[in-house]
């Protein structure tokens, strides 16, 4: 395999769900995710994955402000 194939194990072990999984505006309050990218989580390949999660914490802090 290589880093862009579909990994569930790493799906799994990247999964920014807090279990909140409320969504205010556009985005879960919970991971900051968008309903698609909550729904697509195990379709996406890692690299996709990994662009997600580089977006979060941006996301997360635009939220507090």
């Amino acid at each position: 395999m290589t880093e862009t194939d579909d990994d569930p194990v790493q799906a799994n072990q990247t999964n920014p769900c807090q279990g909140i999984c409320v969504m205010d505006d556009g985005y879960c309050i919970g991971c900051f995710r968008t309903k698609d990218e909550r729904r697509n989580w195990y379709n996406y390949t890692n690299q996709q994955r990994e662009l997600i999660l580089g977006e979060l914490e941006q996301r997360a802090q635009e939220a507090d402000a």
